[in-house]
């Protein structure tokens, strides 16, 4: 997944939809790579405003960058 500008946010993991409305997508988890995942945890994006869909990158707004959130947070150890 990238930003418009070119800023690479992560790799599509997993698809959300809603489960009343069926295909409808609300937002995307992103991975960095498995080390990451462990170290960092993974990052949700709800779904913006306007998607690009293409054959290798899905493009998102610039301001998605600062959508992400933690969809899980590693235990301390």
């Amino acid at each position: 997944m990238l930003t418009a500008n070119g800023q690479q946010l992560g790799i599509v993991d997993d698809v959300y939809f809603d489960q009343n409305l069926g295909i409808k997508v609300i937002g995307y988890e992103l991975t960095e790579g498995f080390i990451s995942d462990l170290k960092e945890g993974r990052k949700w994006l709800p779904l913006p405003e306007s998607v690009t869909v293409g054959e290798d990158a899905i493009i998102v707004p610039v301001h998605c960058q600062d959508a992400l959130e933690d969809s899980f947070i590693p235990k301390e150890e």
